[in-house]
Formats: structure tokens, C-alpha cells, sequence
């Protein structure tokens, strides 16, 4: 566990740099997503809760 520990503060800018980028990615990506909220979408035709 000391040698995992060490290794992340030794590496504390890498991780840092890798978050900053994993970030910026996520951002961008998440612009990109497509929510539907029209949930009568979701039902059959014959449904009676759509007709």
C-alpha cells in the first residue's frame, strides 16, 4: 500500500495533467449526448395510455 502511495505523490503532476485531461474530454463528449424526454416514444401504438 506505501509503494502505491508513494508512487501517486511522487506522480502527483502526471495524475493531475491526466485529470485535466480526462476532464476537457468528458466536457466536450458530454455535449454530444442525446437525452430523450418524450417517454410516449418509449410506448406501442396500441397502448392504451397513447391512445
Amino acid at each position: 500500500m506505501r509503494k502505491i502511495t508513494n508512487f501517486i505523490v511522487e506522480k502527483r503532476n502526471l495524475f493531475l495533467i491526466l485529470f485535466i485531461i480526462l476532464t476537457i474530454i468528458n466536457i466536450y463528449l458530454s455535449g454530444k449526448i442525446n437525452v430523450n424526454e418524450d417517454i410516449m416514444a418509449y410506448l406501442p401504438s396500441t397502448s392504451e395510455t397513447k391512445i
